[in-house]
């Protein structure tokens, strides 16, 4: 079984100075040119969005599959944020704990 999101955030927030960081390493901007598709793909604990010292952090209860992703090579206007957990073996009743926190991750 799999658990999966995405969110979508628009270009305007490579001019706005919002950058992304995983596992509280250095943070990194959105850029305003399109360039590689595949800003990160990685297994974090953590993955921060952050702008003026305020932001938003999301902490998964253990390393998983994430991807911050330009979805410009497909003509959209987006960034997108993507995770997903695969559940080992057969699951009847799965429960997993996230921990959204906003203000200053």
């Amino acid at each position: 079984m799999k658990f999966s999101f995405g969110i979508r955030l628009p270009l305007s927030i490579s001019a706005e100075g919002t950058t992304w960081a995983v596992d509280g390493a250095q943070a990194h901007p959105f850029p305003a040119a399109k360039g590689p598709i595949n800003l990160n793909q990685g297994n974090p604990n953590t993955l921060a969005l952050q702008k003026n010292g305020a932001g938003v952090a999301f902490t998964f209860p253990q390393k998983t599959w994430t991807q911050v992703q330009d979805q410009r090579a497909w003509g959209k206007e987006t960034f997108v944020l993507a995770y997903c957990y695969y559940f080992p073996g057969k699951v009847t009743a799965p429960e997993i704990n996230y921990r959204l926190i906003i203000g200053a991750p």
